[in-house]
């Protein structure tokens, strides 16, 4: 999916781009615009993009992670998703976080949904799955920051409940699971049958 809306020329024109910063996830881009006789600066977010997984057990149960969120200083309740590495499809990416944060490995899985992140001031696209038919196996956590999360498995009846409730609160988990929960209604209805 790359145009999102109708295909029309920019109403702006690059006259140069700095980057300013450089992260392990992200590049910090300085970007000078020009509008007809309007000169104006934007600091953009250069982003790999990143991918998110609803993985669902045979027995009807979704796997959250409980992590710690240093920004935000709170644990929190997420589905798994990393960084898309250098030549690695999304695909293959969702299979690999699923496996290192749950020890799951998905028997199907199958595109939910891709989003921008935060268009205002990032390149960032998620790339959202549903894993259906997950297997236990050993987590592998990679980094810090997967050292200290844990896997939570939840009742697919008490999803809707969790991110009515604020349990859920971060945007890809409540996307995610939104449009999970409609995907499995939809497979129901169909007498698909990937889930349960």
């Amino acid at each position: 999916m790359d145009v999102v809306g109708p295909a029309e020329p920019a109403p702006f024109v690059t006259l140069t781009e700095e980057d300013v910063l450089r992260t392990h996830h992200f590049t910090v881009r300085r970007t000078t615009l020009r509008e007809s006789a309007q000169t104006f600066v934007r600091d953009i977010e250069v982003h790999r993009g990143t991918v998110a997984v609803v993985a669902v057990t045979d027995d009807a149960r979704v796997a959250l992670v409980r992590q710690y969120r240093i920004p935000l200083g709170v644990w929190t309740l997420e589905i798994p998703a990393g960084g898309v590495e250098d030549g690695e499809e999304p695909r293959e990416t969702a299979a690999r976080e699923l496996a290192e944060q749950t020890g799951l490995r998905p028997g199907r899985m199958r595109l939910l949904t891709r989003f921008a992140n935060a268009p205002g001031h990032s390149t960032q696209w998620t790339t959202m799955f549903l894993a259906t038919g997950c297997t236990a196996g050993a987590a592998s956590p990679a980094g810090p920051e997967e050292q200290s999360l844990s896997l939570v498995l939840v009742p697919l009846a008490d999803v809707g409940a969790l991110v009515e409730e604020g349990a859920v609160c971060d945007a890809k988990s409540v996307v995610g699971l939104i449009r999970a929960l409609r995907e499995l209604g939809r497979d129901e209805e169909t007498g698909r049958d990937d889930v349960g």
